[in-house]
Parts: structure tokens; C-alpha cells; sequence
């Protein structure tokens, strides 16, 4: 069932996208050769009007094959008499608008299906507009751990939720965000004991709100001592802290905390980002912590588990994710098409055909080696 539940979501998401770049086109007037789900060899296919829409093989994505997206003899041919149907053809604003529609409806795939997942019932952090929950039946969830921090090496990770912290002389409990800092800096070069409950499910899952707030009855405890130099020249163990509670809401008011959930997630996945591929530099982060479609089966079945808002949230997560990596300025990608596209606005003629075709055909390559990598790893994980 998880296999037949990953499949329809990862249609839906590939679909979302793609369709996307296929209705922008279709309504500027551009030829639309195929739109398919999966990558060849072709399975089924049939043809409406001029496209072809087809099932194929791998179900690792989807494409649409516009005509002109990739500048050959026959786009260039003005004798041809679809040439100027082509999207190479149009303007340079029409092209950035196909480009980028794929990204625009992840984003609505995300903010519709978050949005939904409100309606049912999902964690939202105290502070969240005016939509946060009830603050005496919120618990304190660890939410980060900064890597080599002293709460990294007494065991502490995300998603656990924070009962109580302690020293000889002092203790607090029913804790708060702003209490627990206060105690923190307060209590520089002492041994605090920290007090928290393991998530009974995926913690990482409950870090980013899709899991429920479900803990252990037993309560283990943490020895840290604060030290300077995380955080601002403060003390600090290296958390970040969020106060969350489940919250059901009404249409209007999902709605509206859809877009401010989505946009949360598209700033926090942008910027996760960017310090991953810093961190690949530094050593701060490892490629194999990268998990590919086949990885995120065994979440789906987890997030499926918990109940269709959990399922619905995994969803605006995994699209917004798409959304960002899609706007990431590398050949074969739709941020390395609207690169190109700047460059050309910039020198004001075209880039020439073969160089853009020959980077965007090594971009694929090399995004398809690194999927079959990141395959290769994730059956690795499972062995």
C-alpha cells in the first residue's frame, strides 16, 4: 500500500510541476511535443491534437517536451513553418514565464495540500500569526542541533520534546522558549539536566510539523554545559526551540496559514540549501545524508500512518523542496534556463544554440548520475 500511496504522490508532484510549463506554453501559443510522466522507454502513449502524453518506465520524474526549449536546426529554420511557435522564439519574458510556471505550481500544489492538512489538524509553532496554539497545550520541541554543540554530544536531536532543565541549586519546568534561554545564559559553565521525552514516531518528521506530538512516557535526561561562541558570544547548548501545538482550522483561516506555512518552508528549505552545499565544502555536511525518491518511501509510509493531514503536509514539503531545487541556477534545470535567459538580457543577443544545448544535455547527465548515486545509496541504507 506505502508503494502504491509514494507512486500517486510522486505523480501528482512531477504532474503539478510539468503541468505547469505545459499550460503556460500552451496559452502563449507554443508547440507542445509530449508531456510525460516517468522517463523512457515509453509504455503507453497517445496523441490529442498535437501532443503526445505518455506513461514510461522510470518513474524517477516527468518532462515536457516543448518545442524550441532546446534550440535545434529545425527550431532555427525559419522555413519551418511552426518556427515561430517555438519558445526559443518568443520573448525573452514569455520564456522566463514557462520557465519558471513549473516552480509557481509546486508552490500552489503545496500551499492547496498544507492548507488541508490544517483543516484536519496539524502542529503549528506558538508565534505563527494569529493562528498559534493554545500556549498550555503546547510542548517544547527542539526543532535544531547545531553539529559538535554541547547538546549534539549529550544525545539531544531534533524533535524531542523538552520536559524540564536543572541544576544543583535551581530548576523549571512548563518550559518556554524565552525561560529556557534565560536559564541557560544564566547558568554559563554549570551542568545543566536536561529533561526530554523521545518522539514515538520519526523525530525529524515532528521537527518540521508533519508528525504527530507523540512521546515516550519515560523521560531520559541530557547533561550540558552552556559554553560561549554559538550563539551571539552567549551561552548556549546549540538548540533552536519552538513551543507547538496542534491546531484545527477553519477554511479561510487554513488557507491563509497555507501560504504563510509554505512560504516558512520555502524560506527555512532555500537557505538549508545553501548551507548544505557550503557545509559539502567544509565538511560540515555529507552527500550521503541525501536521500533520493526511493528513500522517501519508507517517510511516506510513516507520514500515511499518522493520517491524511500528515500525508498532506509531507506533500507541501516534498513540492516546496521541488520548487527550490528547481530554481537552483544549473544547467538542465528550470534556474539554469532562466540563467541562460538572463545572460542573454544582459549581452542582448542569443546565446549560441550548441553551447546551450551541450551544457544543458552535460547538466542532465550529470543530474541523472547523481540520481542514480543517490539510488544506489538509498538501497544501500536499506541492505
Amino acid at each position: 500500500m506505502t508503494i502504491i500511496i509514494f507512486i500517486f504522490i510522486l505523480a501528482v508532484l512531477v504532474l503539478s510541476h510539468e503541468f505547469g510549463h505545459f499550460f503556460l506554453a500552451k496559452l502563449f501559443g507554443i508547440r507542445v511535443d509530449e508531456f510525460g510522466f516517468g522517463f523512457p522507454p515509453r509504455i503507453f502513449s497517445f496523441k490529442k491534437g498535437e501532443t503526445i502524453y505518455s506513461i514510461n518506465l522510470l518513474p524517477l520524474g516527468g518532462f515536457v517536451k516543448i518545442f524550441g526549449e532546446d534550440p535545434t536546426a529545425e527550431v532555427l529554420d525559419s522555413d519551418n513553418k511552426d518556427a515561430d511557435r517555438s519558445l526559443y522564439k518568443k520573448p525573452r519574458y514569455i520564456q522566463a514565464t514557462v520557465i519558471v510556471a513549473g516552480v509557481i505550481f509546486n508552490i500552489i500544489l503545496a500551499w492547496v495540500a498544507m492548507s488541508f492538512g490544517f483543516m484536519y489538524g496539524l502542529p503549528i509553532p506558538d508565534g505563527f500569526s494569529s493562528f498559534g496554539p493554545d500556549p498550555a497545550q503546547a510542548k517544547l520541541l527542539v526543532t535544531g542541533v547545531l553539529p559538535g554543540s554541547p547538546a549534539q554530544s549529550a544525545g539531544l536531536r531534533p524533535g524531542v520534546n523538552l520536559v524540564y532543565l536543572s541544576t544543583k541549586d535551581s530548576s523549571i519546568q512548563d518550559l518556554r522558549v524565552e525561560q529556557v534561554q534565560k536559564f541557560i545564559v544564566s547558568h554559563d559553565g554549570e551542568k545543566i539536566f536536561v529533561g526530554y521525552k523521545e518522539p514515538t514516531n520519526s523525530g525529524l518528521l515532528v521537527s518540521v510539523g508533519i508528525g504527530p506530538l507523540d512521546f515516550s512516557s519515560n523521560t531520559k535526561t541530557a547533561v550540558v554545559i552552556p559554553r560561549k561562541g554559538l550563539v551571539e558570544n552567549k551561552p548556549a547548548i546549540g538548540i533552536s526551540m519552538n513551543n507547538v501545538g496542534i491546531v484545527k482550522l477553519p477554511l479561510f483561516e487554513a488557507f491563509h496559514a497555507g501560504i504563510l506555512a509554505v512560504f516558512s518552508l520555502f524560506v527555512s528549505t532555500f537557505s538549508g540549501l545553501i548551507y548544505f552545499v557550503a557545509g559539502l565544502f567544509t565538511g560540515a555536511s555529507s552527500a550521503v545524508s541525501v536521500s533520493g525518491p526511493l528513500g522517501l518511501v519508507g517517510v511516506v509510509g510513516t507520514a500515511a500512518s499518522f493520517g491524511p493531514a500528515y500525508l498532506l503536509a509531507l506533500i507541501a514539503l516534498i513540492s516546496t523542496n521541488l520548487a527550490v531545487l528547481n530554481l537552483v541556477p544549473f544547467p538542465a534545470l528550470d534556474g539554469g534556463r532562466l540563467f541562460f535567459l538572463l545572460i542573454e538580457s544582459v549581452i542582448r543577443r542569443p546565446l549560441h544554440p550548441k553551447i546551450v544545448n551541450a551544457l544543458n544535455i552535460a547538466g542532465f547527465l550529470f543530474l541523472l548520475g547523481v540520481m542514480l548515486l543517490v539510488t544506489y545509496s538509498d538501497i544501500l541504507k536499506l541492505i
